[in-house]
């Protein structure tokens, strides 16, 4: 690696890290507002986060729901990309187009989209539609990932079980779903953090009685940001470093599934 190159890659890496470490830093002020570098050090806006009703709550039905949407693309997507699998050319391309369309369109147009079929249905501001929601925008990356999964299967396993007497299912269940858990287990995170993150469509399918935490972060922006904002941010990123560090470990959910003894 040139030093230009490794220079450009610095100076990426720095803008990129540079607000979180800014937040971080924040998160632990002492002071009624932020101000850097902050006067005074505590940990009481985390602890005040927790105790605050409001976006305590908002951050459960964060959490909540992103994991209902992962649940939703997990049970519906799996499926859906097995089928596809076995569809060859212009159909496989055009169901393929179909389930990424909430994704594929501006997130505002998904919402809006949306907005309007849950006013007609009479479910607008329900968690579970929002749930709903995320789901359908962000199937995408389930899709992918278990995609590179089905790409990396070994069929000599299959149809060694096959030959063996194992049926159909079994093969299914003790080889194949196996083979797709690392793809299954990347995808799953991704949605639930991108679902618990998630500003743009939450922000026009939540009222205030199921308002999520970035919504909730957004309208306290407008009577100045706090310490306590900060710290809510700070969960976010812990959430996401939790999320890869368990993506990162999914080859070794692999290895641990096809170990060999010794």
């Amino acid at each position: 690696m040139s030093r230009f190159t490794a220079l450009c890659a610095g100076i990426v890496l720095i803008f990129m890290t540079l607000p979180t470490i800014l937040t971080a830093i924040l998160s632990v002020s002492g002071d009624a507002t932020l101000a850097f570098p902050p006067q005074h050090w505590s940990l009481h806006p985390y602890l005040a986060l927790l105790e605050d009703g409001g976006l305590r709550g908002a951050l459960l039905r964060s959490l909540q729901a992103g994991a209902e949407s992962a649940l939703l693309c997990l049970i519906f997507g799996l499926p859906a990309m097995l089928a596809l699998q076995r569809l060859r050319g212009a159909l496989a391309a055009a169901v393929l187009a179909f389930l990424t369309l909430g994704f594929a369109a501006p997130l505002a147009v998904s919402a809006v989209a949306l907005l309007i079929v849950y006013y007609m249905l009479g479910i607008f501001g329900s968690l579970h539609a929002l749930a709903l929601a995320l789901a359908i925008v962000n199937l995408p990356f389930l899709l992918y990932a278990v995609a590179s999964s089905l790409a990396a299967i070994d069929h000599s396993l299959e149809e060694a079980s096959l030959t063996l007497g194992a049926s159909p299912f079994l093969t299914f269940l003790l080889v194949r779903l196996p083979s797709l858990a690392p793809g299954m287990m990347t995808g799953t995170l991704l949605i639930f953090i991108l679902g618990a993150t998630e500003f743009m469509v939450s922000v026009v399918l939540t009222n205030v009685n199921s308002a999520t935490l970035p919504v909730v972060m957004y309208g306290s922006l407008r009577s100045g940001p706090t310490p306590m904002l900060a710290a809510a941010g700070m969960y976010y990123v812990l959430l996401a470093l939790i999320v890869v560090l368990a993506i990162t470990r999914s080859r070794a959910l692999q290895q641990f599934l096809y170990r060999r003894s010794s």
